[in-house]
């Protein structure tokens, strides 16, 4: 006959990717040492009694104690919850342009890492050709960037800049 033991394992925070590790901790009535396990080691590792959020999703963490000659095993099993990571966009503003300037890039840069896209909102002053800003007339139009995230990130707030194009100056060649 073993002696029943319980496991106090508390609730586990919701995470973030990209959060610090999380140092998990349990006891059992027994006194003898809980191991822990995560059922989905793509979203989160463990090692000893530190949890690494991998990926966002959900997996069941689970503390257990083996037993012994005395005891007999116990488990508890918590839900942890990773969301996705917020990501923001940063957009210098953008100088003014003379008509016939070559292409240029806008220079957002997102801090995920991700490529930021573009829009351009008068495509009569200027469009966009791959990642650079092409002009094609006079005017102002806005520019926006954006970033649409993916499995580890959450889309960032578009952010815009308006884009002002001058006329060019004009060299008039008179032959003698």
């Amino acid at each position: 006959n073993f002696l029943i033991q319980a496991i106090t394992f508390p609730e586990l925070p919701v995470m973030t990717y990209g959060d610090p590790p999380l140092t998990l901790s349990a006891t059992s009535s027994s006194s003898l040492p809980v191991t822990f396990t995560s059922s989905n080691t793509s979203i989160a590792l463990i090692s000893g009694t530190t949890l690494t959020a991998n990926s966002p999703g959900t997996t069941n963490i689970t503390a257990q104690q083996i037993g012994n000659g005395t005891y007999a095993p116990a488990k508890y099993i918590r839900t942890l919850t990773v969301n996705k990571a917020d990501q923001t966009i940063t957009f210098p503003s953008l100088p003014s342009k003379t008509y016939g300037d070559a292409d240029f890039s806008p220079g957002a840069t997102s801090s995920s890492g991700l490529p930021v896209s573009y829009s351009s909102s008068n495509t009569s002053v200027a469009e966009i050709s791959g990642s650079n800003i092409h002009i094609t007339g006079t005017g102002t139009t806005v520019i926006t960037a954006s970033q649409d995230g993916n499995s580890l990130y959450n889309a960032a707030n578009n952010v815009v800049s308006t884009l002002t194009v001058v006329k060019a100056d004009q060299v008039i060649t008179f032959d003698a």
